[in-house]
């Protein structure tokens, strides 16, 4: 076997082992390390640097360098290492083959994973009520039993995504494979009850619906796709009515909050909502920011986020060491304006790539981390940064990009 071939199998594994058994995350990136290593001895990658990767770099060493202005008596290195994938991915991936991988063959990988996952997610669960009869295994946490919901939801998004970005250039046997895949990751995301994944769901069949309508404009089918979408909603709102309440309380706890934060704040009950944990949290951050523009450090912001929810009263939050869930207050706050402007000039960066590739896969795959961002620490977590940098990495340096590019 080449190495070409070799190089491929390897990373093709990672992408789509990875996301069904994430204990095997580590394992599955010391080997693709290893091809790497190899290749690179051998002369059969080149290494080519990239702005975008300098930048996630950077942004790691900033992390680092909160080690030596640490004043409180947390060991930073753990923190470090859960963000290694900010240098690991990008610095594998400069290393680059002869020929890029094709997207289809990445993408397969993708949807094969995210397939295995959903099916393990379905099994556990009903295996689990029929030992219970308990139906709380069908929903959320509990249903994701290794992937916290809003990842899992990403990870099914970005399959959704795909299958209907390739779906007019499938055979009538792939298209009928396609559609049922689509409903099956459509309907997973009912048990995983995350809003952001829901609003990206929502976001996604909009897109190609009145994509498809603009071209084919007729105004009867543009607002007959419209109704549907409503009664779809509707629908999925009927499925699951836990998800119908989590957003009647979204939106009556978001008017609380903007009438008087402070007032909201003070008169938050122990036993709350995620929603009024998160505007907590929110407000908690921001006062933090303000008090501490150049960053605590990573170590830091789990002390000051601790200290003051204990003063506030919520001491059960206080213990279970809840983190801002907003990537860019939790950016913020850990290394300061410095940091969230470097962040956000690489997404800025990704971005102006995607458009000038014309690169769907890549902008959507943004869109899913700017959105998911906004209302979870979405780069804290393992399932999370490895995800996006794996993915993001890859699209930039070893997949081949559209083919109305390349020509």
């Amino acid at each position: 076997m080449t190495f070409e071939k070799i190089y491929q199998y390897t990373f093709l594994g990672l992408c789509g082992l990875w996301i069904p058994f994430p204990q095997l995350g580590s394992k599955l990136i010391a080997l693709f390390g290893v091809v790497v290593v190899i290749g690179a001895f051998q002369k059969k990658l080149k290494f080519k640097l990239n702005g975008i990767f300098l930048g996630f770099s950077v942004l790691y060493a900033l992390y680092a360098l909160y080690i030596f202005n640490n004043s409180t008596a947390v060991n930073e290195g753990p923190y470090l290492e859960y963000k290694l994938s900010f240098i690991v991915f990008p610095l594998l991936l400069s290393f680059r083959p002869q020929q890029k991988i094709e997207r289809s063959k990445v993408m397969t990988s993708v949807v094969s994973g995210a397939f295995l996952l959903g099916l393990l997610y379905i099994v556990r669960a009903v295996g689990k009520y029929f030992i219970s009869h308990d139906t709380q295994v069908f929903h959320s946490s509990w249903f994701a039993y290794n992937h916290h919901p809003s990842y899992a939801a990403a990870f099914f998004s970005f399959a959704i995504f795909y299958l209907l970005l390739t779906f007019r250039e499938r055979a009538s046997l792939q298209k009928w494979i396609a559609v049922g895949l689509i409903a099956f990751f459509t309907l997973l995301h009912i048990p995983l009850e995350s809003l952001a994944g829901i609003l990206l769901l929502g976001i996604i069949f909009s897109y190609f619906l009145l994509r498809w309508a603009w071209h084919q404009f007729n105004k009867a089918i543009f607002m007959s796709l419209i109704l549907l979408g409503l009664l779809s909603v509707k629908g999925l709102l009927t499925l699951q009515p836990s998800l119908e309440q989590n957003i009647s309380d979204t939106l009556l706890v978001s008017k609380l909050y903007l009438t008087d934060p402070q007032k909201f704040v003070k008169e938050c009950p122990q036993k709350m909502t995620g929603n009024q944990a998160r505007l907590i949290l929110w407000t908690i951050s921001g006062e933090i920011i303000a008090a501490h523009p150049m960053g605590v450090g990573i170590s830091g912001l789990d002390v000051e986020m601790s200290r003051k929810l204990h003063h506030l009263g919520f001491h059960e939050m206080a213990a279970k060491h809840w983190n801002p869930h907003n990537q860019f207050l939790q950016l913020t706050a850990e290394i300061g304006w410095l940091g969230l402007l470097l962040f956000i000039s690489i997404l800025v960066a990704i971005g102006r790539l995607a458009w000038q590739r014309k690169d769907q896969l890549l902008g959507f795959l943004l869109l899913s981390l700017v959105l998911n961002a906004l209302f979870e620490s979405m780069l804290q977590r393992q399932s999370g940064i490895v995800f996006y940098l794996l993915f993001l990495s890859a699209f930039i340096s070893i997949i081949t990009i559209p083919k109305t590019e390349e020509a």
